[in-house]
C-alpha cells in the first residue's frame, strides 16, 4: 500500500512539472523594414562630476596631512573593528603614510592588518 502511495505520489509531481503547450498559436507579427538606428555620438557614457571641489584641492595642496592620519612613532595606536557576516574582530596599524606629489589628495599608506589571527601587509 505504502509503495503505491510513493508511486502516485512520484506520477502526480512529475505532471505537474511538465511544460504545457501554448493555449494559442499566434502568427509571427509583421516586422517593419524601417528601424530607428540613435547615432553613436549620442550615445555617449555620462561625464561623472570632480570628486574635489577647487577649494578642497586647494587646501590639500596647502597642508599635509599624513601626520593627522599616521600613529606616532612611539605609539601603540591600533583600529579596531569588526568585519564579516560572523563580525570577527580585524585590527589595523597605519605604519607609514605619505602625500602623492602628484596629486596632494591622495596619500599612500602601508600598514598590517590582523584577522582571524593572521596579520597581513597593505
Amino acid at each position: 500500500m505504502r509503495s503505491t502511495y510513493y508511486f502516485a505520489l512520484l506520477l502526480t509531481l512529475l505532471a505537474g512539472c511538465q511544460q504545457k503547450p501554448a493555449s494559442t498559436a499566434s502568427a509571427p507579427a509583421a516586422v517593419s523594414s524601417i528601424v530607428a538606428v540613435e547615432p553613436e555620438a549620442a550615445v555617449a557614457a555620462p561625464v561623472a562630476a570632480p570628486a574635489l571641489s577647487a577649494e578642497e584641492r586647494q587646501f590639500f595642496a596647502e597642508y599635509d596631512l599624513s601626520s593627522l592620519i599616521a600613529k606616532e612613532p612611539d605609539d601603540s595606536e591600533v583600529m579596531n573593528g569588526f568585519y564579516g557576516a560572523d563580525h570577527y574582530r580585524i585590527e589595523f596599524a597605519l605604519l607609514d603614510v605619505r602625500r602623492d606629489p602628484a596629486d596632494p589628495a591622495h596619500y599612500f599608506v602601508k600598514g598590517k592588518n590582523r584577522f582571524k589571527k593572521a596579520i597581513t601587509p597593505f
